[in-house]
């Protein structure tokens, strides 16, 4: 490891900041890029930076946003580099979370990023790959320091994105637990040269997400009894209410492609 990235690395894990930031009141703004302290959202968290990019709103106030961070020396080959102008960052296309309206009204409003540069990198975390994007290198070794940095940054928002868990627990959304080893076979044996997220496969899409795999059925199969295997283990059995079927996992990057071939859907009755 290079020593001047070590001291960087211990530098990051120092910083804090002197003052919490001037709050904004404007709406949020999708494809806006805020900025202020970590501790604003939790008086028990250090008083870090924090900036992140607002993608998406899923809820009446609850936004999806990605992390971001001007440690771009840290940028791995999911991250994308943007210059921005007055700084240089990086947008971390795999560490999202949810923030409400009233929190995000504690950030600073720094930036709003092109149309075009938001669809850019939506399609970059749904696995396209547009030439023209400038991302960070791959981790060849597991303890290579831009893996500890991306380990610490989900670390600092790891309670807004397990909301995800709160929003789809509504009546009608399946959660199926899995033992953990119904899963480790389908783990990538090597290091890949990019982290698939998404598979597709006749009726249905395979996502992994950082903590949960979400299978998205066809809507032919709503209201239907339907039975879902997985290498001939019932994984699911009664009536669809919701195309979306949650399952919880905190492994390794799995060989989608793999396992939507092994996950059979049959309609009963």
């Amino acid at each position: 490891m290079a020593k001047w990235l070590k001291e960087l690395f211990e530098d990051y894990m120092e910083e804090e900041l002197d003052d919490i930031p001037y709050s904004n009141q404007t709406p949020p703004i999708i494809g806006c890029i805020y900025f202020g302290s970590l501790k604003s959202l939790n008086e028990n968290k250090p008083n870090k930076p924090l900036y992140f990019l607002i993608v998406d709103k899923i809820d009446y106030d609850i936004y999806e946003v990605l992390k971001v961070s001007d440690r771009y020396e840290f940028a791995k080959n999911t991250d994308i580099l943007l210059d921005i102008g007055t700084m240089k960052i990086i947008i971390e296309t795999n560490n999202n979370f949810y923030l409400k309206e009233d929190e995000i009204n504690k950030f600073i409003l720094i930036h709003q990023i092109t149309e075009e540069e938001l669809n850019n990198i939506l399609a970059f975390r749904d696995g396209e790959r547009p030439s023209h994007l400038k991302t960070g290198l791959t981790p060849l070794f597991e303890e290579d320091i831009r893996n500890k940095f991306k380990q610490e940054e989900f670390n600092q928002i790891k309670d807004y994105h397990m909301r995800i868990f709160e929003i789809l627990a509504m009546p009608d959304v399946q959660i199926v637990e899995l033992l953990p080893e119904h899963l480790h076979q389908y783990e990538m044996k090597y290091a890949a040269s990019t982290d698939q997220k998404a598979t597709y496969k006749d009726d249905m899409i395979l996502y992994q997400g950082e903590d949960f795999i979400e299978l998205v059925l066809d809507e032919k199969y709503l209201n239907k009894n339907v039975k879902i295997t997985l290498d001939d283990k019932v994984i699911y059995e009664g009536v669809l209410k919701d195309q979306s079927i949650i399952i919880p996992y905190e492994g390794k990057q799995l060989d989608l492609d793999s396992l939507a071939e092994k996950i059979n859907i049959q309609t009963e009755g």
